[in-house]
C-alpha cells in the first residue's frame, strides 16, 4: 500500500517471515499535538472472490516478530529487544554485532508475540526509560524464561527522559561502544515463577 500527500505516514516498518517474504507493514503517523497513531496493513484473501486485499487489520495471534529475516540471516549474532520499531532501528545502527528486534503494537503486546524465534539465541533487553518500558521488558523476560531463554536486561537509566530509548540514545549521539557498554551492563532479568 501506498499513502502519499496529507495522509502520507511519517513512518513504515515491513515485517516479513524469516525468508524475507512480507507479512505485514506498521504505519506510524505523528498527530500535530505530539501523539501518534499506529495501524497495522496486512493482506488477506477475501473470502468470496479469493482475491487478495490489503486492509487495515493485524494479522493473527501469535504475531511476528519485527526483523525476522535478518534474525534468520544471522543466527550465531546475539539478540537485543526494544520496544517498537523506531527503537529497534536505531539499536541496529548503534549494535551492528547484535541483531535487534521488536514485538508488534509496543508494551502492552508483548504476550501476542512469537518470541519462539528467540530460542538458543543470546538475547539482551533495552528497556524504555519508563514504567511502560519496564513492564514491557519483565513481559519478554517472562515469555523467553518460558521458552528456556534467559534474558538479560540493561538498566533504567537514572538521568534521562522518560522513555528514552534506543532511538534517543542515537539522536543523542550515542557511539557504538557506548552503546554497547549500556547492553552489556545488564544483569539477567528477575521473573517470577
Amino acid at each position: 500500500p501506498n499513502l502519499t500527500g496529507k495522509n502520507a505516514p511519517t513512518a513504515v516498518w515491513v515485517y516479513t517471515d524469516p525468508d524475507g517474504q512480507i507479512l505485514q507493514y506498521r504505519y506510524r503517523w505523528d498527530k500535530p499535538d505530539g501523539s501518534k497513531r499506529f495501524s497495522p496493513i496486512t493482506l488477506w484473501k477475501v473470502a468470496t472472490t479469493g482475491e487478495l486485499q490489503w486492509f487495515y487489520s493485524k494479522a493473527p495471534n501469535p504475531q511476528p516478530l519485527y526483523g525476522l529475516d535478518r534474525l534468520y540471516a544471522r543466527p550465531a549474532a546475539p539478540v537485543v529487544v526494544c520496544e517498537g520499531e523506531k527503537a529497534a532501528d536505531a539499536a541496529a545502527r548503534l549494535l551492528p554485532d547484535f541483531v535487534t528486534t521488536t514485538s508488534p503494537n509496543g508494551k502492552s503486546s508483548a504476550h501476542k508475540a512469537d518470541f519462539s524465534h528467540l530460542k538458543n539465541r543470546q538475547v539482551w533487553i533495552w528497556p524504555d526509560a519508563d514504567k511502560s518500558g519496564q513492564a514491557y521488558a519483565e513481559s519478554v523476560a517472562a515469555i523467553l524464561k518460558a521458552l528456556g531463554v534467559t534474558a538479560l536486561t540493561a538498566p533504567i537509566l537514572p538521568d534521562v527522559e522518560i522513555g528514552f530509548d534506543a532511538a534517543d540514545a542515537e539522536a543523542a549521539g550515542w557511539n557504538q561502544q557506548q552503546a554497547r557498554d549500556y547492553v552489556e551492563s545488564a544483569v539477567e532479568a528477575v521473573v517470577a515463577d
